[in-house]
């Protein structure tokens, strides 16, 4: 299925495009004026619902599609709780295809190889103009909801501070209008008529979604490391540093006595609390910023292991935080990223829709505040 507008069935195909949101962002605690935000936004092609969407103060990257694309894919239930949002956002699950412009952003290696791991395609299309938005205002509009959208930012505006926003516009932060634009989603885009359609597109999803058709990632972790941003964090006997921050995590002590300086970590710029580091074996254990570590653990534990004997790291290793996977009941290990270890990239039917709602009870990745 190479064109959009042939789309059957829900989440054959799903659009993702910027646009900014005119809406001035003050900052949390000083109130200062900082800029119009952008939206990274994805559409369901056939019903016109929003997938998912991620918001940043930096023009669009790689990093605000993956976003997008893992927002997409969830449970929505408790993000939306957690947001004081009561209303549905049913829709969730691995789309079959996403179009993206091909001049949307940087890093499109990695983030076609994310995709096609858990069997999405990944469509260029070639824009009739190097602006953004035109997608979002050609399958919803200029305004989510209540909330207004500026869908035709040229190459010179994206990488400028934007401090214009209209004399009646709101100022809120950045936490504010995300809850805000779920609302306005969930309770007021989907349930309103849309022009094209004829109807709203939460009844046409309604009518057109099966349950034995969502499909999951088979690895939830391994789908989301693969999407987050990726570094080298600097190991010493105090810890792991990372962009000016010192993170911990008992399986740390292995890789210095080892003699190992520097390690692969993925990260959420968003929370910064705790990152992802790969061990030798390709498996991930989560270190949590010293602030946030217990301090009994931390202080002069990785300078005692060097010292210890090899049964003292043996017993290390066992202690290591290991993420749970999410499809599955049994305890399970991370694996390689660039592996899998079965044929089967995803899950689907029942044990899909089981996946989706313990992903939004119980994932790992969840904001440490939350």
């Amino acid at each position: 299925m190479r064109k959009r507008s042939e789309a059957t069935r829900p989440l054959e195909a799903v659009q993702i495009d910027h646009a900014k949101v005119d809406v001035m962002i003050v900052d949390d605690e000083t109130g200062r004026e900082i800029g119009r935000p952008w939206i990274t936004l994805g559409v369901d092609a056939l019903t016109r619902m929003a997938t998912g969407f991620s918001l940043s103060l930096a023009p669009p990257t790689r990093l605000s599609a993956s976003l997008c694309v893992l927002h997409s894919v969830c449970d929505k239930s408790r993000w939306l709780a957690e947001r004081g949002v009561d209303f549905d956002w049913p829709v969730a699950g691995l789309p079959e295809a996403i179009h993206v412009d091909s001049n949307s952003f940087f890093g499109r290696r990695a983030f076609v190889r994310a995709c096609r791991e858990v069997g999405i395609e990944t469509i260029w299309s070639e824009p009739a103009g190097a602006r953004y938005g035109a997608h979002i205002e050609e399958l919803i509009g200029n305004r989510l909801g209540c909330i207004p959208l500026v869908t035709d930012v040229g190459p010179m505006e994206r990488a400028e501070r934007d401090l214009y926003v209209g004399p009646h516009a709101q100022r809120l932060t950045l936490s504010e209008l995300e809850s805000w634009i779920g609302a306005e989603i969930a309770g007021v885009y989907h349930c309103r008529k849309h022009s094209d359609l004829g109807r709203a597109p939460l009844t046409l999803w309604r009518k057109n979604v099966r349950a034995d058709a969502l499909r999951m990632p088979l690895d939830c972790v391994n789908f989301r490391m693969s999407l987050l941003p990726d570094d080298e964090g600097a190991l010493d006997e105090d810890g792991l540093w990372l962009r000016g921050r010192l993170y911990w995590s008992r399986a740390l002590a292995d890789d210095l006595a080892a003699g190992r300086s520097r390690l692969k970590v993925r990260y959420d710029p968003r929370d910064l609390s705790r990152i992802f580091v790969r061990r030798p074996s390709g498996r991930f254990v989560k270190a949590l910023a010293l602030e946030e570590a217990h301090v009994v653990e931390s202080q002069g534990a990785l300078a005692v292991a060097t010292r210890s004997n090899r049964r003292a790291i043996e017993t290390s290793r066992e202690s290591r935080f290991t993420p749970p996977l999410v499809c599955d009941e049994a305890p399970l290990y991370d694996v390689e990223l660039s592996e899998s270890p079965t044929s089967q990239i995803y899950v689907t039917g029942e044990a899909a829709i089981h996946c989706a709602r313990k992903c939004a009870n119980a994932c790992p990745f969840l904001f440490a505040d939350r």
